[in-house]
């Protein structure tokens, strides 16, 4: 019956791997590239605004003729404007520390080998970033950081439809095959002696 039997085999140690496999070391050792996107743009509207707004009230503080309650007030929304802005550049500073922490793991994925061969940095990039803004509770972001794990091959099924796998780490399997080895406790040795059946 056509389209009966098991799938074709994609494992590279085989003699005929499907054609277009592209196998993927175990880890990728080329450079990681530099972060190409600039400051998530909505927080730095918003952090340029507060600067503004804190600028524009400093001015009119600055006026000597202002009423003592007058200048309490606008010292009261000074305070405040900084205040929220400092909450900005927290949230900037968390992001951007997040997302180039997840930008180096995952140039060493073995993906990573294939991206720098497609020039995938930017795709990369803004996996990242909606990765990081999911984290830290945005539920749009996350669908599209779900699309973005496809599209770069981040789950087994995106990397089955990419036509990609994953070489075997010889090197670390023979290391943890020792290392179970030497885990193991060492069997007790019985010692056998011969028993005379006429006694």
């Amino acid at each position: 019956m056509a389209g009966s039997g098991p799938a074709p085999s994609m494992n590279p140690k085989r003699s005929n791997p499907r054609v277009g496999v592209q196998v993927l070391p175990a880890n990728c050792k080329k450079p990681i590239p530099r972060w190409p996107l600039i400051e998530d743009l909505r927080l730095s509207v918003e952090k340029a605004r507060y600067i503004a707004a804190i600028a524009e009230l400093e001015f009119l503080a600055e006026d000597e003729e202002l009423a003592p309650a007058r200048r309490a007030r606008l010292d009261q929304k000074i305070a405040a404007e900084r205040g929220k802005l400092a909450v900005v550049e927290e949230k900037l500073s968390r992001q951007k520390g997040l997302e180039l922490g997840l930008w180096r793991k995952l140039w060493r994925a073995p993906q990573a080998e294939a991206w720098h061969n497609l020039g995938w940095s930017r795709d990369v990039a803004t996996y990242a970033r909606l990765s990081v803004l999911a984290e830290m509770g945005d539920l749009d972001a996350l669908k599209e950081a779900r699309m973005w794990s496809d599209r770069l091959g981040l789950t087994p099924k995106a990397m089955r439809a990419l036509l990609w796998v994953v070489a075997d780490d010889e090197v670390g399997g023979r290391r943890e095959e020792k290392a179970a080895a030497q885990a193991e406790p060492a069997a007790p040795q019985r010692r056998l002696s011969a028993v005379d059946p006429t006694a």
